[in-house]
């Protein structure tokens, strides 16, 4: 495969690190209920030749059982977009759309950050009360469960900076196929532009190497972080992945 076909695989299947889910003939239902409002822990993919009618309705019965809203994402190049069809039948249906280019980053280059930030960087692997506040102040309660539960699976990787012995800055890395990927940055409000983040992205960046090695990508709709990945040697993917996603109200 392509490498944008080994990130739309990838793509399809991290949830599985936080969220459960089920098999079925078309594809995947990802469901978390104690999430519901995480879109990442609560879709179903369509992956496979199916009765696309059958399987819509199968879908929306069973998140209406689990009184999840019903939500179908597909991720796909320009010119091989066959969803035309699905399309139909959901807005037959009274789904709604929304959809977009998706902006993913690869590496390429090695990284240019030189830091001077006083700060020690390890992985953590259990999910400290400290931890888990400050995440839920920098971003909302969502990420901070999406983290909680990640760190449960052992394929997940959490760098975390600490500033006497306080985190401060964190990052996610797992690499569940060819493709590495990045997810989860975030810096406590108090202390954002000390670089802490940048010291950690470039450490993850050599983790990766270390460990995993291969290609590393993330998605950034962020324009205050891009300048950040790329001066740790991110450059933007040659060539284009689109997503749409629709949910039933």
């Amino acid at each position: 495969m392509s490498l944008i076909d080994d990130i739309i695989e990838c793509e399809t299947v991290f949830p599985q690190r936080f969220a459960n889910v089920e098999r079925r003939g078309f594809g995947l239902l990802y469901y978390t209920p104690e999430i519901p409002n995480s879109y990442d822990g609560n879709h179903a993919l369509i992956l496979r030749p199916c009765d696309i009618n059958e399987a819509v309705t199968e879908i929306g019965d069973f998140y209406r059982t689990k009184n999840l809203t019903p939500r179908i994402d597909h991720y796909f190049k320009p010119d091989q977009d066959i969803s035309k069809q699905l399309r139909e039948i959901l807005k037959e249906r009274s789904y709604q759309f929304e959809g977009h280019e998706q902006l993913f980053y690869v590496h390429r280059r090695p990284s240019q950050i030189k830091s001077t930030a006083e700060i020690s960087i390890r992985r953590v692997q259990e999910p400290m009360d400290e931890l888990l506040e400050m995440i839920e102040q920098a971003e909302n309660q969502r990420e901070m469960k999406v983290v909680r539960r990640s760190l449960e699976c052992t394929d997940f990787h959490l760098l975390v900076g600490f500033v006497d012995d306080k985190p401060v800055s964190i990052a996610g890395l797992e690499q569940p196929g060819p493709v590495g990927r990045l997810d989860h940055v975030l810096t406590a409000k108090p202390v954002r532009g000390k670089g802490y983040c940048s010291a950690v992205i470039d450490e993850l960046v050599r983790y990766h190497s270390r460990v995993f090695g291969g290609d590393l990508s993330l998605f950034t709709d962020n324009p205050t972080a891009a300048p950040i990945y790329e001066k740790a040697g991110f450059v933007k993917l040659d060539g284009k992945i689109e997503f749409w996603s629709a949910w039933l109200d």
